[in-house]
C-alpha cells in the first residue's frame, strides 16, 4: 500500500461491497503491511511517519477503531499465542498475545536477527520476511551479496544445514518486500530482479 491508500474489507459470505475502514490520515502515517488476526475480527496494520516511529496498529473490524498494539514494529503477524514483529534494526521479536482481549503482555523477546530491511520511502521501511499461519518463516538475511545477484532461496534446518529451494541459478531478490508464504507454509512467492535487464517479476 502507498501513502494515499485506504484499507477496505469485503464480506466473505456475500462478496458484497467493500467499505473503508482506515485511511492514512486516520492512521497518522503511511500504511505498510496489513495482516489478519486469525480467529478474531481484527487486522494488524503497520504504519510509519516521515519522522520515523513505526508502529503496529490493531484495527478492530467490529467497531472500526484502532489503537497502537506495538511500537517500533515495521511488520507484524499473529501466530498462535504470539505477536511477531520486525524491529528497525532487522530483528524479529515475539511477545505474548491474547486474541480474546486483543492485547499483548510481557517484554518482547528477540528470535532472529540480520533480517534485510528495505525501503521505498523513509516513512515506510519493511523487512524482507514472510510468516505463514503455521509459523514457517522465510526471510532475506542481511549479506554482503545482497543486491549483487548472488542470493538464493534455501531451507535451513534447526541444526544449521541449508538446502537450496530453487533449481535455477542464483537470482537477485527484488529489494522491496519480495517474499510471501502460503498459509500452510508449503509454497513461497518471490519477487525477483533480472541481474541483466533490471526487470522485476
Amino acid at each position: 500500500l502507498i501513502r494515499s491508500a485506504v484499507v477496505r474489507v469485503v464480506t466473505p459470505a456475500s462478496g458484497g461491497p467493500t467499505r473503508r475502514v482506515l485511511t492514512t490520515n486516520a492512521a497518522n502515517g503511511t500504511i505498510g503491511r496489513v495482516t489478519t488476526v486469525p480467529g478474531a475480527d481484527a487486522v494488524l496494520v503497520t504504519v510509519g511517519t516521515d519522522a520515523g516511529s513505526p508502529a503496529a496498529l490493531l484495527l478492530d473490524l467490529r467497531t472500526d477503531s484502532t489503537r497502537v498494539l506495538q511500537r517500533g514494529a515495521l511488520s507484524a503477524w499473529v501466530v498462535g499465542p504470539w505477536l511477531l514483529f520486525v524491529g528497525g534494526k532487522g530483528a524479529l521479536f515475539g511477545v505474548p498475545f491474547d486474541r480474546h482481549r486483543l492485547t499483548v503482555s510481557g517484554t518482547p523477546v528477540a528470535l532472529l536477527d540480520s533480517i534485510q530491511i528495505n525501503s521505498y520511502t523513509q516513512a515506510n521501511p519493511a523487512g524482507d520476511i514472510a510468516i505463514a499461519a503455521n509459523g514457517t518463516i522465510v526471510y532475506t538475511r542481511t549479506s554482503p551479496l545482497a543486491g549483487t545477484g548472488g542470493l538464493r532461496l534455501v531451507r535451513v534446518s534447526l541444526d544449521g544445514s541449508a538446502e537450496p529451494l530453487d533449481t535455477a541459478a542464483a537470482v537477485r531478490v527484488a529489494g522491496l518486500g519480495g517474499l510471501d508464504l502460503s498459509p500452510d507454509g508449503r509454497s513461497v512467492a518471490v519477487s525477483v530482479e533480472d541481474s541483466t535487464s533490471g526487470h522485476s517479476d
